[in-house]
């Protein structure tokens, strides 16, 4: 059974919020602007980023759709509801736990900022210098990061986290995360990492706190 026009009026691609159509087969919706293709069962698309497929390609998808001007982190808690944050185009966000007292009760809070020493602003610099250095020349606002400009940081409630820990970096082509000499590290997929680039799905670790990268 086909489904509703209204239906596919309503939901949208969650990889890049474009315009969905069913397939011919009525098996899939398929993504206009960035041509991945979602299961429908039992006349329920499901809409779930570790489930696209590449329409080209036929395997599944893990990387940012061209154009995008933003990507999704969302927090995999254990109990909680999920929280999640965004990060555009050309931006940054540092995370770390509450300067003043780490045992309050916040599992994420991104209205506080973050103190960076001159010492983490070097590290920061060094690798913006080597892994971003395609966004010069772009038009993307200048700040005290260089072509990066720094957003509402993530605040996490969890006693593990260093005070700044890593920086998440999104320069339009790829996604990034950057340990800053964190005491517990910043791991990826279980993997201890000191800077890498991210593909959808990849869970980060920072302390005791779980990540996931959904693009």
């Amino acid at each position: 059974m086909a489904l509703a026009p209204m239906l596919l009026d309503l939901i949208a691609c969650p990889r890049c919020h474009g315009k969905l159509r069913e397939e011919a087969d009525g098996q899939r919706v398929a993504c206009v602007a960035c041509h991945v293709l979602y299961p429908i069962r039992d006349s329920i698309p499901h809409l779930v980023l570790d489930e696209a497929i590449d329409s080209k390609s036929g395997e599944k998808t893990s990387s940012i759709a061209e154009g995008q001007k933003a990507v999704r982190f969302r927090e995999k808690p254990s109990q909680s509801a999920p929280r999640s944050f965004y990060l555009e185009y050309g931006t940054c966000k540092v995370v770390g736990r509450p300067p003043n007292d780490p045992n309050r009760t916040m599992v994420m809070h991104i209205d506080m900022p973050l103190v960076l020493d001159e010492s983490t602003k070097g590290l920061v610099h060094q690798y913006i210098r080597k892994q971003y250095s395609q966004l010069e020349g772009k038009d993307v606002a200048t700040s005290e990061l260089g072509r990066f400009r720094r957003t509402s940081d993530v605040v996490l409630d969890d006693s593990s986290v260093s005070r700044v820990h890593a920086m998440f970096f999104f320069d339009g082509h790829t996604v990034g995360v950057l340990d800053l000499v964190s005491k517990n590290g910043t791991f990826v997929n279980g993997q201890e990492v000191e800077s890498r680039v991210l593909k959808i799905g990849d869970v980060v670790e920072i302390g005791d706190t779980k990540i996931v990268f959904e693009g």
